[in-house]
């Protein structure tokens, strides 16, 4: 249960990010899911504590999952994106 809020940011994100990547652009928002996640990281490296509430770890969870699901969606179908029909179809076999 308590890593509900990244799971579901992840979710969000992701659907958020496919949205945003076509209007936008997939280098624009894979940068901004990229910088979320640094800024988690720097977020958990300033307040590393044993003392820490759970309410801040959700809340960097969240900026996480979000920045997670920003990048991994647009990337993936970018990547896919790349590789013609002819040489994916020949992959699956």
């Amino acid at each position: 249960m308590r890593l509900l809020p990244v799971a579901l940011s992840v979710g969000v994100g992701s659907v958020a990010g496919t949205q945003l990547a076509v209007r936008a652009g997939t280098k624009l928002i894979v940068g901004i899911g990229l910088l979320a996640m640094t800024g988690f990281y720097a977020w958990v490296a300033a307040t590393n504590s044993a003392t820490l509430s759970y309410g801040i770890i959700a809340v960097q969870m969240v900026v996480f999952g979000i920045g997670m699901g920003l990048t991994s969606a647009p990337a993936t179908e970018s990547i896919m994106g790349a590789v013609s029909r002819p040489r994916l179809a020949s992959v699956r076999r």
